[in-house]
């Protein structure tokens, strides 16, 4: 992205949304950097009153969709939809500020800990094998009809009286209630989707890789934390398997009888992260092995090739 031209971008949308909102009223732009998971991100909120809970808009996604040919009208008429349909605060802050209205729902997210000191140090976060362990609340997402989650920042935790320990464990509780683990082979995901036979697709009949992720596939990843997940799983499989850190809203598993290599799994892994997966929903370059026997999952010792630097 040239530095320029999205300058450029970033003034004319600024000054073009306004034409698309009310003459009648007041509107504040606002502009930050968010931290977000892997990246930092050009934010820019539209609000009418300093109360009102309004969506976050990325400008960074919409610059890309303009170098691919979106024209700034149609970008800024959206842009500025979204700013006409803030949500009044009386539903949102009272909410988010209040621990027994929020407790219902809470999440944790399992997000990348590589390269994202900034992100975790907003708010209480735990480490773990594969990643590190947030805590986010989900918003009521009737007007916009997109995901609103807010993560517990240290600021509100400090606000709701509870301990750091009792949040995530109401967390816990909550996200493994209401977002139960799904488990599914590589090949019937596959037909599912396409139609077709595992074999024409894939080779073989997928039953060598299996997909988890929750019921809802947003930010499944977190299944991995709960305590019953990967027992259940090795005792479907009657064996050992690797796990391979796809994104923060999935994992795939590999039967180790399935003859792959750590090292060739990793570069497996590697390549889609570079390839297909956004930065913001990347969770791990390395590949994991969970021992039905000890009840753990170890990250794999991989030697570094030369060309995987």
């Amino acid at each position: 992205m040239k530095e320029q031209d999205y300058s450029r971008f970033r003034s004319m949308v600024m000054a073009e949304v306004e034409a698309y909102l009310p003459k009648d009223v007041h509107y504040e732009f606002l502009t930050s950097t968010v931290e977000k998971n892997n990246r930092s991100l050009d934010a820019l909120m539209i609000r009418q009153d300093p109360a009102i809970i309004t969506p976050t808009i990325y400008m960074e996604d919409y610059f890309k969709e303009y170098t691919k040919g979106r024209s700034i009208t149609e970008i800024c008429r959206e842009i500025s939809q979204i700013a006409l349909r803030a949500e009044p605060p009386s539903i949102q802050i009272d909410r988010i500020i209040d621990y027994e209205k929020v407790k219902d729902s809470l999440r944790l997210h399992l997000v990348s800990r590589e390269n994202n000191q900034r992100y975790l140090e907003q708010g209480p976060y735990r480490l773990d094998t594969m990643g590190a362990v947030v805590v986010y609340a989900d918003m009521d997402d009737s007007i916009t009809g997109q995901y609103l989650g807010t993560r517990i920042t240290d600021s509100l935790l400090k606000g709701y009286g509870v301990t750091e320990t009792q949040l995530f464990e109401d967390a816990m509780i909550q996200t493994r209630m209401n977002r139960p683990f799904t488990f599914q082979s590589m090949g019937s995901m596959v037909e599912e989707l396409t139609g077709e036979p595992a074999d024409a697709m894939l080779g073989d009949d997928g039953t060598s890789m299996y997909i988890i992720t929750n019921r809802d596939k947003m930010y499944g990843a977190a299944v991995s934390l709960y305590p019953d997940t990967f027992p259940k799983v090795r005792e479907k499989l009657g064996e050992d398997f690797y796990v391979l850190p796809s994104s923060v809203h999935e994992l795939i598993l590999v039967r180790r009888s399935a003859g792959h290599s750590p090292s060739d799994l990793r570069w497996m892994v590697r390549e889609v992260n570079r390839e297909q997966v956004r930065p913001d929903e990347r969770l791990s370059n390395e590949v994991f092995e969970y021992r039905g026997k000890e009840n753990q999952l170890l990250q794999c010792k991989v030697k570094e090739r030369e060309w995987e630097r």
